[in-house]
């Protein structure tokens, strides 16, 4: 009777935890709800290198939440490690006003591993510290690989391609067969079979509950099949392609056959664990735990799931208004940027010329709507001429840019205004933006104003600016005024 009541109280004891858990988890997803949308769109594209998000998410949260529950009562001690959590939001809040998303996304995972371990004793840090490692691989951050992996994967085929003598020109990633030509591209580097090779050797150890060693050593295993077998696929793609004449269906469509050979050396992998031995130490609650306990393996799933469900019934990627089009002029040029609220244009003199000036207004930005994007640029095409920068006797930087635009040379002189402060470069535009945000100002823009040049390097417009930057601050601190 007694034990029964003692289960009872612990059975309590262990709900309470797990719905203060569930709670301050969902708030955090809901506080930092952009960078998770962000993640959710990544995570669901089954062919790209993040599609392993969701099943890490339940995996590791499993492992995550059963070490939670395992813990002891947690002491008044623990409160003075609670301010630690205010420092993922100070990280996220810097990346919100810069509009770093990446910033925003590892704040995201800082602030469930503070959650997870503020509370915990050593112990059970140690029992999470894999879980919550392996849920960085579900970050965008991995891209730092792709040029080694490219890298490595072409000199690896361009011995191969040798060793057979395949007729071929390489010319850096690109190999020039006689019927056409196979480029290396980043998808090929082979980057989402090494995080998956990575995500599935940390999953199998937490499985099987190796000892930490053999954890590493099997995940290496599964990685270093990975990377082989994307050398395999590329390899195998250039010889279908050569012998095909470009004509198979796998030389335009190969999506899928990198996952068949990832199987196959996965298949491989499962083969070499019969030599590894297992450590059987006890994740779980005991056997002789009561039924409610039992139910704890099931709803650490059911708690994650709730939050995945609700970012899944929003748009992750809403359409931005492009404001491109309701400014569109034929006859006048406008930089290649979107999702601004207002343009403004006018018409300037100097040097004997017309000037077109514009401005690109952000009242308010977000992912996917902002100054400094990647999708937005001055033109489609390439600089005539390298970027010149300018600073004028205010210290105030500017550049300028040769173009081409309706097959004439264009001479672009741009910055951007953020509040009280004008920056060119995006580093510098992103801290200046956090600085302004602070100071209560959202409002930033594009300046720029253009003059179709007299020769193709603009030289003669460009040597006018190099001596009359005054002219282009009077036009800077106008557009400032205005904002």
């Amino acid at each position: 009777m007694l034990k029964r009541i003692l289960l009872q109280f612990e059975d309590g004891q262990r709900i309470v935890r797990l719905v203060s858990f569930s709670i301050s988890f969902f708030f955090i997803l809901l506080g930092m709800s952009d960078a998770a949308f962000d993640l959710h769109s990544r995570w669901i594209k089954w062919d790209e290198a993040y599609s392993h998000g969701y099943l890490l998410i339940v995996v590791c949260g499993y492992y995550i939440v059963s070490a939670v529950l395992r813990e002891p009562v947690p002491q008044s001690s623990f409160l003075w490690r609670l301010p630690l959590l205010l420092i993922p939001y100070g990280f996220w809040a810097a990346g919100y006003a810069m509009q770093v998303m990446i910033l925003q996304q590892i704040s995201l995972w800082l602030a469930v591993a503070l959650l997870v371990t503020i509370p915990m004793t050593y112990q059970g840090i140690r029992r999470v510290a894999v879980p919550l490692a392996l849920l960085t691989l579900t970050l965008p951050v991995w891209e730092v690989l792709l040029p080694m992996l490219r890298n490595v994967t072409t000199y690896v085929n361009m011995y191969f391609v040798r060793m057979l003598h395949i007729p071929a020109y390489i010319d850096g990633y690109s190999f020039s067969l006689p019927s056409g030509t196979v480029m290396i591209a980043n998808s090929c580097a082979g980057l989402s079979f090494f995080l998956m090779g990575v995500a599935l050797g940390g999953i199998n150890g937490l499985v099987k509950k190796y000892k930490f060693t053999h954890l590493v050593a099997t995940t290496a295993l599964l990685v270093f099949f990975s990377i082989v077998g994307n050398w395999i696929r590329v390899y195998l793609l250039i010889l279908v392609a050569h012998y095909s004449e470009m004509q198979h269906p796998l030389v335009s469509d190969h999506g899928y056959f990198g996952w068949i050979i990832f199987s196959l050396f996965f298949l491989l992998f499962l083969f070499f664990l019969r030599w590894v031995p297992e450590q059987r130490e006890n994740f779980c609650f005991h056997s002789e735990s009561s039924s409610i306990e039992r139910w704890f393996f099931i709803l650490p799933f059911l708690i994650l799931l709730v939050p995945i469900v609700l970012i899944s019934s929003i748009d992750s990627n809403p359409q931005v208004k492009d404001n491109q089009a309701s400014i569109a002029n034929e006859q006048i040029y406008y930089p290649v940027y979107g999702g601004f609220d207002a343009a403004e244009q006018s018409v300037r003199y100097a040097n004997s010329v017309y000037w077109n000036e514009g401005l690109l207004i952000y009242y308010i930005q977000k992912q996917g709507k902002e100054l400094v994007s990647d999708e937005n640029r001055l033109s489609t095409s390439g600089n005539v001429v390298p970027t010149v920068m300018f600073v004028t006797a205010e210290k105030t930087p500017f550049l300028a840019d040769v173009i081409k635009h309706k097959g004439r040379s264009l001479l672009v002189l741009h910055t951007n205004i953020v509040g009280s402060s004008v920056a060119v470069s995006a580093t510098e535009t992103k801290i200046a933006q956090f600085a302004e945000i602070m100071k209560g100002n959202k409002t930033v823009a594009l300046w720029y104003s253009s003059v179709t040049c007299k020769s193709d390097t603009c030289s003669a417009e460009l040597n006018f600016i190099s001596r009359n930057t005054n002219v282009v601050e009077h036009w800077i601190s106008e557009a400032r005024a205005r904002l």
